[in-house]
């Protein structure tokens, strides 16, 4: 059985929870491996310092620190204690973390020492409240290794308190050229094309066992729909087998098992549970999931149901809220959408307008939600498709962007903090205090008022082009 800890309501989790016996493997599919893995947690961050430039190219991460993730997995795999997979809520974060689990059960880990977290809504793992909150589960569980799946990277104190033990991985591909301290760390996001959390922990699991592929290679192509979109190209350097899955299950059933991984975690209740168990299975299952088995309700029919019912409220809360005219910056480069909504909608609203807006400054469109979590501003950052470069090309960095408005103020740039500005260059995000906030609108974006209107036409600038297929009429002719 999988234990869930704290960190995601479990109501209907422990209302239909299946236990499943895991079969575990003959100890024999470590062989030399096992016994020749390094119980020295430093010995990882020296093997992943010791790259070289004439080392040769590796996708979707360097050689060494592949390797080192790897050693790491065989050493959760050999310790006789538990190990918590802590994986993002989106599908990249859980398809990344299932196909961790299963490596570790091809491995040998019994199944119920893989215990799971789920960071709180509107939180982040790098908060002191989560810290706080994964050290007292990693001293109450005996954790000895704890992984973490997608969440983000950047400066931080260590993800857990010294003397529980616990050794941590992280496994990631957000823009960072910082990470917290006493963690081995692999992350894509210097390996153009930046592999997703899923195409990366695939990569890192893989080698092994020989059962990997068959077993995850579906889940990978799940991640990779739910970040990049079902049109990814799944070509070299991709590897082989992630286009042959999604061949074999269909990008059709595996595109419509993304969008409803993705809804539990934007509904206010974030029941991420209940995708979570969809996807969790043994190894040796005779009939385990599959895109069309879980969406035919084959899997567990209320769990699905669920989902389906989360999607259609958010699709109306998203309806709801995308009607808000947007702003704009005062230099015309941002435009800016505000909702009060209690769903994490943003950032399928700033999905939206960045598709269909277009100015000939236009460059980024900010979705800003007053609501998400109180006393803050959650935001959410798309280049605009006017905006796109041609192929080639690496176009918008939006986070320099966001960088330089903070900076016009001195108050403003002290106070931004750690959450501003994380992600992609292409695709950010943040949270700020409210007042901090109202500064960013005021002396960095200097967004434009109605009553400026009139001056701005004073101005005599050359009119804009009337935009013809606006987002209204889109969705009338859908």
């Amino acid at each position: 059985m999988i234990t869930i800890f704290p960190g995601c309501s479990v109501q209907s989790f422990r209302a239909r929870v299946v236990t499943k016996v895991c079969m575990a493997s003959s100890s024999a599919v470590l062989g030399k491996r096992a016994r020749s893995v390094s119980t020295d947690a430093a010995a990882y961050d020296e093997a992943a310092a010791s790259e070289s430039e004439s080392e040769p190219f590796v996708w979707p991460a360097p050689l060494a620190r592949l390797e080192a993730a790897r050693n790491f997995i065989r050493e959760c795999a050999a310790s006789p204690k538990n190990i918590l997979l802590v994986p993002d809520r989106d599908a990249d974060g859980l398809s990344s973390g299932t196909i961790m689990s299963l490596a570790l059960q091809l491995l040998s880990k019994p199944q119920h020492q893989i215990h799971t977290h789920f960071v709180l809504a509107g939180r982040n793992i790098f908060s002191t409240e989560e810290r706080e909150l994964m050290t007292g589960l990693c001293r109450e569980q005996e954790i000895s290794h704890m992984i973490v799946l997608d969440q983000g990277s950047r400066a931080a104190p260590p993800l857990v308190e010294a003397d529980t033990g616990t050794k941590v991985l992280i496994i990631d591909h957000h823009q960072s050229a910082h990470f917290p301290s006493g963690a081995v760390v692999v992350n894509a996001c210097a390996h153009a094309p930046v592999a997703t959390s899923s195409v990366l922990t695939y990569a890192i699991c893989e080698p092994l066992h020989a059962a990997v592929e068959e077993k995850a290679a579906w889940l990978a192509v799940l991640g990779v729909f739910g970040d990049l979109g079902p049109s990814t190209k799944l070509e070299p350097p991709y590897p082989p087998a992630l286009a042959a899955a999604k061949k074999k299950y269909r990008a059709t059933h595996i595109s419509s098992l993304t969008a409803l991984m993705n809804a539990p975690r934007r509904t206010p209740e974030c029941n991420t549970i209940d995708a979570w168990m969809l996807l969790q299975h043994a190894p040796d299952d005779e009939n385990p999931p599959t895109p069309k088995r879980i969406l035919d309700g084959e899997v567990d029919k209320v769990g699905i149901e669920q989902l389906r019912d989360a999607s259609a409220r958010i699709k109306a809360e998203t309806e709801r809220c995308r009607r808000n005219a947007p702003v704009f910056s005062a230099d015309r480069r941002v435009a800016v959408v505000l909702m009060h909504s209690a769903y994490q909608i943003h950032g399928p609203i700033a999905t939206m307008w960045a598709g269909f807006l277009k100015g000939s400054r236009l460059e980024v469109v900010m979705a800003a939600n007053t609501g998400y979590v109180e006393g803050k501003v959650n935001f959410s950052c798309r280049m605009a498709r006017s905006a796109k470069p041609p192929d080639g090309e690496s176009g918008v960095d939006i986070i320099a962007m966001l960088s330089e408005y903070a900076a016009k103020d001195q108050w403003l740039l002290e106070n931004v903090g750690t959450e501003f500005a994380n992600g992609h260059k292409q695709a950010t995000g943040g949270s700020l205090r409210k007042d901090v906030w109202e500064m960013f609108v005021e002396k960095g974006l200097e967004l434009t008022k109605k009553e400026d209107k009139k001056t701005r036409k004073s101005k005599k600038e050359p009119a804009e082009k009337k935009q013809k297929n606006t987002l209204d009429a889109w969705v009338k002719k859908d």
